[in-house]
Order: C-alpha cells, then structure tokens, then sequence
C-alpha cells in the first residue's frame, strides 16, 4: 500500500510557486533554511525546486510503500483494466 510521498515540483519561478503553495492554497510549511519551503500535504510533503529555464518545469512524485508486492500487483491490474 502507498502510505505517503514526495512531490518536487521544478519551476522556473521558485519563489513565486512557494508564495502561492503558502499563502494563497494555505499549507503548513517550514523553512529548511535559504527559504526552501517543505509543505506538509496529507500524508507527504512538497518542494519547489528551480529549472534550468523558461517552460522546463515539471514534477517529480516519489512514493513511500509499504508491502511493494501487493501495490505493484494493484496498479499493474488497474493499468490494464484501464487500457
């Protein structure tokens, strides 16, 4: 089972993205120091990192799992069943 994740979210505005996580969808954070951000999302936490330009942003999910077995089995029958 997926008990949780982390997203990091690479943006070519970092600040901007933070400020917008933080004050206008309103999730707890804390500073990890230099102003990086760690939002507390149920149950995971999101980072915005910044991109190597313009129009490069995109997202990374990595999920923490318990019982890998019985989750792979779970998604590969959800891929096929949707296919």
């Amino acid at each position: 089972m997926i008990i949780g994740s982390h997203v990091i979210v690479f943006s070519s505005d970092p600040e901007a993205d933070r400020a917008f996580f933080a004050d206008v969808l309103g999730h707890p954070h804390v500073d990890a120091g230099g102003g990086w951000l760690i939002f507390k999302l149920p149950p995971a936490e999101l980072a915005v990192h910044p991109s190597d330009g313009p129009g490069l942003a995109t997202a990374l999910a990595a999920y923490r799992i318990c019982r890998i077995q019985s989750v792979a089995g779970e998604v590969l029958v959800s891929v096929f069943a949707h296919a």
